[in-house]
């Protein structure tokens, strides 16, 4: 877990590709445990979509969902996984995959967020967690305010 740490700070500074080696190392390393293993596959497709390296963004975020969908269970990073899976298949020119990826990660959204009772509390979850935000308005750019 400390090499998806060390992946994100290195994101955030920047370093494209030290953050996706970390990510990918982190991985490789988190193999038995998998929900732990979707943030740094999740942070590792970001990274490699970030340097244009589409096809294999892709191919990490697909594996992440396949594997969460093999065990049964979303999972605290399900949204942030399937959005990167979602925009890999996009910036790939693959809509009709992009979309229902995109669909699936809103629904994986929705579901987590009618566990919050709070209205005030479930709008920061809306839009103060960052894949969340970006589901929402990845969303609204493909459907509108309607598909949101």
């Amino acid at each position: 877990m400390a090499q998806t740490v060390k992946a994100k700070v290195a994101a955030s500074g920047g370093a494209l590709a030290e953050a996706e080696a970390r990510a990918r190392e982190a991985c490789e390393l988190l193999t038995p445990f998998l929900f732990h293993q979707c943030r740094a596959r999740t942070l590792q497709s970001q990274m490699l979509l970030a340097q244009g390296h589409v096809a294999e963004a892709r191919e990490v975020a697909s594996l992440g969902v396949r594997r969460l969908e093999g065990c049964g269970s979303e999972g605290t990073q399900a949204v942030g996984l399937r959005l990167s899976l979602a925009e890999a298949c996009l910036a790939e020119g693959d809509t009709q995959a992009g979309e229902a990826a995109l669909r699936r990660a809103l629904q994986c959204l929705r579901a987590r967020a009618e566990d919050i009772p709070d209205a005030a509390a479930r709008e920061r979850f809306f839009h103060q967690v960052p894949e969340n935000a970006r589901t929402l308005e990845l969303a609204r750019q493909r459907w509108g305010a309607a598909g949101a």
